[in-house]
């Protein structure tokens, strides 16, 4: 009985787990893989303007079962706020909010294929005026958080 007893709340502790992390935004799967956190640094010079499509290059090539989350993190040498929009292949499909030196956005989410196929994750930067942005952008940097769920290949 108390073995019976301690398995129930082992369920109850996961179930009520799995709904945490639903309610923050964190991915999960079904099948129950676990999520997995990779942390990239991004950013670089930029040539003109406010958008910085210096890191809209190749990023992450990956396949994953469910939506991602980002967050950005803007050094602590960051003089002016910086936004980061978040692509997926070439399509851009979210933007982080507004980041003050050495602070971190809210977690954001991020559309993507359940195809089981591996995509292209890309970023770039974007300023606005303030600090020592006086209309042009012309650097950033920081990490992004992006979580996910691995899916296995199609056959």
């Amino acid at each position: 009985m108390a073995r019976l007893r301690r398995r129930h709340r082992l369920v109850v502790l996961v179930v009520a787990g799995v709904l945490a992390g639903v309610a923050a935004g964190v991915p999960s799967a079904a099948a129950g893989t676990p999520a997995k956190t990779v942390v990239f640094p991004v950013g670089g010079t930029c040539a003109s303007g406010e958008i910085c499509p210096i890191a809209r290059v190749k990023l992450a090539t990956f396949r994953s079962a469910s939506n991602l989350t980002v967050v950005y993190t803007a050094p602590v040498g960051h003089c002016s706020d910086v936004a980061v929009r978040v692509f997926v292949g070439r399509r851009h499909v979210a933007t982080t909010p507004f980041v003050s030196p050495s602070a971190s956005s809210a977690t954001v989410k991020v559309p993507w294929p359940k195809d089981g196929k591996r995509h292209t994750l890309g970023f770039e930067g974007v300023g606005k005026v303030g600090g020592c942005n006086v209309g042009i952008l012309a650097s950033w940097a920081g990490t992004l958080r992006v979580t996910y769920v691995p899916a296995s290949p199609k056959p």
